[in-house]
């Protein structure tokens, strides 16, 4: 049985929310944020969503809740246990109370895990047996998108996805729901996944959601968002372009490459005019149940890699040798050409040394038989002696030119090969050295960016605390979380984005002008310093000024 509360102490004691704690804050939805907390009665873990209650506000968390407990109880459908309007120390806020999912939401698990082909299958099927029975009861939710699909198991471990936040969730009257179209559309929504008529304001169907959902079964399949732009321009511009890509409703290339039946039923979803698109999720259920068929790509391979395994034809991968390359192995053949040679000369030479031999023979003859009386003639003879006997030695060495023979060439064929191979290994060397260096840089790159970002979470949590203790009016708390996260900020300006610090500073500075005009100026100059621990900005230090000379009075 559902307890009932009439004070936030009460409330408190079975759920006391953790602020301070790691993993307490779960995320944000249409209204407020969500907590983890367990529950004390039934000692586990339940969410509660917080939410400040603002009279002139025609939407509130209570009214969400309401409606969402109209809708019969379902499997594919996120259900709320209760919800309190409470007044707190700073006002009056609701706080509702349902299950808590151990798994995320399909967004969290989309990040962290690789759907398999049933998983797949199971969540898109549960998905739209979700929207079906919403729009059975007459409910378009109009803020369809993987953050809002909540993702249990059931016993056997199986993703069941769960429809969760109605902030947004319109129920169609009768009168409207006997047109084939209503006026729903007030332009409020998630950019990325807002059908055409949110953004242009026209009549609405069931099918906007419809549209959604053909968003988020491309971003499953493909790991993006359809209509996607880039980061580099700021949050008005990135929205206009955003708009602008999904009211031309033209799709991306990268659907035909597809499986079946899911490129069918994406584009049956992602059709501009609301009376051509996909009326009823009972069509799309149809299609589901159709076999997975795989896309062939757009444009086929190009078949010229199939040269190469045929050995015939001339490829990267084969070349056939050419009888001229063999001219160029001299290492080898060298040998044979210069012994082959000296076949054909030693014929002519032993003909010029027998001449010679000859012609030497006579002279010593005529000088045996000279008159020896003759002294010059004998010393003529003596010279010419010495000069015949001395004339055959210089062709001694022509004998030994012939043998053993030799490759002049060998030697500097080889000295050039080896330089070859010293220059071949140095440059594999230094492509070796750029490489370690390419890497080196590359990983410095990654772990600056990993650290930016590791910075960036870090500033982003302690901001994201320091507000869950603004909601809960614990200045102090609120305080030294900002103060934090200011000392993170200092010295990395443009470095990491201080966009949730700006975001976070008008509602301090706003609790604090509320109180100014109760003329409570003690706790207003509190608001306003905790305003300052964000930023220390002029006005806020006006505001402090104001405050203590009021005090001062």
């Amino acid at each position: 049985m559902t307890q009932t509360f009439t004070t936030f102490q009460e409330f408190k004691k079975r759920y006391p929310i953790q602020f301070a704690e790691k993993g307490t804050w779960l995320g944000s939805g249409t209204y407020g944020k969500v907590f983890r907390v367990e529950d004390q009665v039934e000692t586990e873990w339940v969410a509660v969503k917080i939410s400040e209650y603002r009279q002139n506000d025609t939407k509130s968390l209570k009214a969400e809740v309401e409606l969402a407990q109209k809708v019969p109880r379902h499997a594919n459908i996120a259900r709320y246990d209760a919800c309190y309007r409470l007044e707190t120390d700073t006002g009056i806020s609701d706080f509702a109370v349902m299950k808590y999912y151990s798994d995320g939401n399909l967004a969290d698990l989309l990040k962290r895990h690789k759907l398999t082909d049933k998983e797949l299958r199971d969540i898109v099927r549960g998905t739209l047996e979700g929207l079906k029975h919403l729009h059975q009861q007459r409910i378009v939710h109009r803020d369809f998108k993987p953050a809002n699909i909540l993702i249990s198991r059931d016993n056997s471990g199986r993703f069941i996805p769960k429809i969760a936040d109605f902030g947004l969730s319109k129920l169609v009257s009768q009168d409207e729901i006997d047109s084939s179209d209503f006026d729903l559309s007030d332009g409020r929504g998630t950019p990325s996944y807002k059908a055409p008529e949110q953004i242009e304001g026209g009549r609405v169907s069931f099918n906007l959601d419809l549209w959604a959902f053909g968003v988020i079964l491309y971003e499953m399949l493909t790991g993006e968002k359809p209509f996607s732009v880039g980061t580099q321009s700021s949050e008005p511009t990135l929205r206009r372009e955003i708009e602008r890509k999904i009211t031309s409703a033209q799709l991306p290339d990268r659907l035909r490459t597809l499986a079946e039946p899911y490129q069918k039923m994406i584009q049956r979803c992602l059709v501009k005019d609301i009376r051509q698109r996909v009326r009823k999720a009972d069509e799309l259920l149809a299609l589901l149940d159709e076999p997975i068929t795989s896309k062939p790509l757009s444009t086929p391979p190009k078949p010229v890699e199939k040269p190469s395994v045929v050995p015939t034809e001339q490829t990267d991968v084969y070349v056939k040798p050419k009888p001229v390359l063999q001219e160029t192995q001299t290492d080898v053949y060298a040998p044979k050409v210069v012994v082959q040679k000296p076949e054909i000369r030693p014929k002519s030479n032993n003909r010029w040394l027998s001449g010679l031999i000859g012609g030497a023979t006579v002279v010593l003859l005529g000088i045996w038989f000279w008159p020896k009386e003759e002294t010059a003639s004998v010393e003529n003879t003596k010279e010419q002696k010495s000069q015949m006997v001395e004339e055959p030695k210089p062709q001694e060495p022509l004998k030994a030119t012939f043998s053993p023979p030799k490759s002049p060439v060998e030697k500097p064929k080889k000295d050039l090969k080896k330089v070859d191979n010293e220059l071949i290994a140095q440059k594999k060397r230094e492509e070796e050295a750029s490489q370690r260096q390419e890497q080196l840089e590359a990983d410095n790159q990654k772990q600056g960016a990993l650290k930016k970002q590791q910075v960036q979470e870090e500033y982003d949590d302690l901001i994201e605390k320091g507000m869950a203790a603004v909601s809960q009016n614990n200045r102090a708390v609120a305080s030294s979380y900002f103060g934090k996260a200011n000392k993170i900020l200092t010295g990395r300006e443009g470095e990491i984005s201080s966009d949730k610090g700006k975001a976070a500073q008008p509602p301090c500075v706003k609790l604090g002008d509320d109180f100014f005009e109760l003329k409570e100026f003690g706790t207003a100059l509190a608001w306003y310093k905790v305003a300052q621990s964000l930023r220390n900005t002029p006005q806020v230090q006006q505001k402090i000024k104001q405050c203590n000379l009021n005090l001062e009075n």
